[in-house]
């Protein structure tokens, strides 16, 4: 199995050496880390894993992925195993992923856990039955691992140590640019599905700061909502009860983090709004 370790990574020159120093260490490394660098000028440390650098100009995370991924598709590997800088993996983490790959998976990723509980989820996972109202999903790895399967949980979210197939990406091509950041994810574990089975490894863990507290800029939450509304419209059932509930649940988590005055902002002022961001949305 011939691996590539993708890491995009924005001006975090401390966290990127954390994640290049737990890949290194791994029990089963990769052949090659590739580092898209779409910020200032990094400093790479010498590892005994061979790393090579591209940098470009940051226009989105969707960017940054499809760097990682044409390079793994014209360099001839087997797999690309993508991440923030901002997380690190588990000194097995890679080697379970091998060990638990069946050829016609399209991706099995790794459990993404708080580092500092190490029992909660950075990021929740939904309860996989037919109850829409279900919107809080699981968010301990106990919990997790008894609805799992053979240590397997039919979904992940990709980027933050996921393992993924290039016979897949060959069958459904490359990341969707224009989703620029926060979506693209999303539109791309469906693609990804057409190929093959994806899961979540409950076996293996990516270490990733929490995310509760974290201050959202206008940005993000503009292509946050537009995205999830594309991308809502293009797979889901019940299109319009799951967009209403992201734009609720969206600024109540804005107003938790950021507080009042920036949610009226974002509603009524930014140049990046709540009504153009759903505008864009519902447009594609």
């Amino acid at each position: 199995m011939k691996i590539l370790c993708g890491i995009v990574t924005f001006n975090r020159q401390q966290l990127l050496n954390r994640c290049l120093k737990s890949i290194d260490n791994q029990s089963s490394r990769p052949n090659n880390i590739l580092v898209i660098n779409q910020g200032d000028v990094v400093n790479i440390p010498t590892l005994n894993t061979d790393i090579k650098l591209i940098s470009q100009k940051n226009d989105g995370s969707a960017k940054g992925w499809f760097t990682a991924i044409k390079y793994a598709l014209d360099n001839n590997y087997d797999y690309v195993w993508l991440m923030d800088d901002d997380g690190y993996s588990d000194f097995n983490a890679l080697k379970n992923l091998i060990n638990n790959f069946q050829p016609h998976y399209s991706c099995l990723s790794s459990v993404v856990l708080n580092q500092e509980i190490k029992d909660e989820l950075v990021f929740s996972m939904p309860h996989l039955n037919k109850n829409i109202f279900k919107i809080f999903g699981i968010k301990k790895l106990s919990d997790l691992k008894n609805k799992s399967k053979n240590n397997l949980y039919p979904f992940a979210h990709l980027f933050n140590g996921a393992l993924i197939n290039i016979k897949a990406v060959e069958k459904i091509g490359n990341i969707n640019t224009n989703l620029k950041m926060y979506g693209e994810e999303v539109d791309y574990f469906y693609r990804l599905k057409k190929f093959g089975p994806i899961f979540t490894l409950v076996t293996s863990f990516h270490f990733h700061p929490s995310v509760k507290k974290k201050f959202i800029p206008e940005k993000i939450v503009f292509y946050f909502l537009r995205n999830s509304i594309i991308n809502n419209n293009k797979y889901s059932n019940y299109k319009l009860v799951k967009n209403l509930l992201i734009i609720i649940i969206t600024l109540f988590r804005v107003y938790e983090r950021n507080g009042i005055k920036f949610v009226i902002k974002f509603i009524f002022f930014s140049k990046y709004n709540l009504f153009k961001s759903i505008y864009h949305g519902f447009k594609k």
